[in-house]
C-alpha cells in the first residue's frame, strides 16, 4: 500500500494528499507483512513456499 498511496496522490495531482502520503508512508505496513516477517525469523524452510504453490 505505501506505493499504491504514493502512485495515486501523484496521479492525482493532489499536492496537499502527496504530503499526507510522504508522512504517513513510512507507518503504513500490509496486513500480511507482520506474518511473513515472523516467519522468516523462525526459519521454516520452504513449507510457507510449498504451501502457497499447494493452494493452500
Amino acid at each position: 500500500m505505501r506505493e499504491h498511496h504514493r502512485r495515486v496522490a501523484t496521479v492525482a495531482g493532489d499536492r496537499g494528499l502527496a504530503e499526507a502520503v510522504a508522512v504517513t508512508a513510512p507507518r503504513v505496513y500490509e496486513f500480511s507483512e507482520p506474518l511473513v516477517d515472523g516467519l522468516r525469523m523462525l526459519g521454516p524452510g520452504e513449507r510457507p513456499v510449498t504451501l502457497l504453490r499447494a493452494g493452500g
